[in-house]
């Protein structure tokens, strides 16, 4: 069966973020988005691309990505003041089609006074044509 490249906006606007105590609203966002019914997600071939820009101000961050509360990618001392996109291959068995799916990005250590600023968070997804 042929398929066809597809893709999903979850965010289109920056937050930023800081280091804070524990998680919470400083240090965490979540971003949601219901995936379509006719989507490919099982093969280790279609596998979906999480893409998003990032850039921090004052200092380096660490911080983690989780797909729907697991854990899919850490960016690790993380620091750069131009904006840059980051691509990764996801794990497609952590999304859910036709219901809300989450990405939450966490501030997990880094630099006091830095911020790490995200935006346009998109998964490209392959579906059946």
């Amino acid at each position: 069966m042929a398929t066809i490249s597809d893709y999903i906006v979850f965010a289109d606007n920056a937050s930023t973020l800081v280091l804070s105590s524990g998680a919470g609203p400083q240090g965490e966002k979540t971003f949601s988005a219901t995936l379509p019914a006719s989507i490919e997600l099982n093969s280790s071939n279609q596998r979906p691309i999480l893409m998003f820009k990032a850039r921090t101000n004052n200092g380096s961050m660490n911080v983690e990505v989780d797909v729907n509360s697991t854990n899919e990618l850490g960016l690790s001392n993380f620091k750069t003041e131009a904006e840059q996109t980051v691509h990764e291959v996801v794990n497609g068995q952590l999304f859910q089609p036709s219901v809300q799916n989450h990405i939450r990005f966490r501030v997990v250590g880094g630099d006091p006074q830095a911020s790490f600023i995200v935006s346009d968070v998109v998964l490209w997804f392959q579906r059946p044509s």
